[in-house]
């Protein structure tokens, strides 16, 4: 007879399989061709397993997306080091995990988060759960004089996961950069977070000329000129293809 502990191991096992079916069967067909019974016949359990560990297949799809981003947001949370350090780690683990999982599940995603009593009812609340986040790292850096007291926090934290957000809807519309979500996250992390910041810096120096961890998109010496017209440009006015749109940019003065 299994004891309450083999028991609890076994239902984490099938809980288990069941995602990793699910996640194949996304991949391969897409989120309409992942149906219960095409799972249940991949993980060789019945259906009303199936329904023990998810009501339904959208609560699958929440797990897909809820487990690892909250395991991203504890890390990045308990780390240190300047402000856009960790909004770079932030982003980067975001966009690896919507890459892991693959366009066809964040389509699904997003097809739940637009629709807020549904998205509430499965822990979809990317909006919401991304500015919190957010908006703890950005007053870490005010208490740590990264950013200056009185920097619009609550507009930045808004408008940084607005950005989040719309790297990953234009991803799931597009198929720019060969289908992958990275590229995006790292231009914006090189020309336009930092036009976000800068005038809202404090007095510690160590923001000043502070950078993301490297990538392989980060320009090269003879780079660098254009470059810093690109950052000058994002300054003067952010476009809709560029970040965000100015209403948003102007937005960032209040308080």
């Amino acid at each position: 007879m299994k004891t309450t502990t083999q028991r609890q191991q076994a239902a984490r096992e099938t809980r288990r399989k069941i995602t990793e079916a699910g996640l194949a069967l996304v991949r391969r067909g897409g989120f309409a061709a992942a149906s219960v019974e095409a799972i249940t016949r991949a993980t060789g359990v019945a259906k009303g397993t199936f329904y023990v560990h998810f009501p339904t297949k959208e609560h699958l799809a929440a797990e897909l997306c809820r487990e690892p981003y909250e395991a991203l947001a504890r890390e990045v949370l308990a780390s240190e080091g300047p402000l856009r350090r960790r909004l770079g780690r932030l982003f980067r683990g975001w966009a690896g995990i919507a890459e892991a999982s693959g366009v066809e599940i964040a389509r699904e995603w997003f097809r739940i988060a637009v629709r807020p009593a549904e998205a509430e009812a499965l822990g979809l609340v990317f909006f919401d759960r991304d500015r919190a986040v957010v908006r703890t790292l950005l007053r870490d850096a005010v208490a740590a004089g990264e950013l200056r007291r009185g920097a619009p926090v609550g507009s930045l934290a808004d408008a940084l996961s607005a950005q989040m957000q719309g790297l990953a809807a234009i991803w799931c519309m597009t198929d720019a950069d060969g289908g992958r979500l990275a590229p995006a996250v790292e231009r914006f992390l090189r020309a336009h977070l930092p036009a976000l910041l800068e005038p809202h810096l404090g007095h510690n120096p160590r923001n000043a000329n502070e950078r993301t961890e490297p990538c392989p998109c980060s320009p090269r010496p003879t780079e660098r000129n254009s470059t810093t017209k690109t950052r000058a440009r994002a300054r003067r006015s952010y476009s809709v293809t560029g970040t965000i749109p100015r209403i948003a940019q102007a937005g960032l003065t209040q308080t």
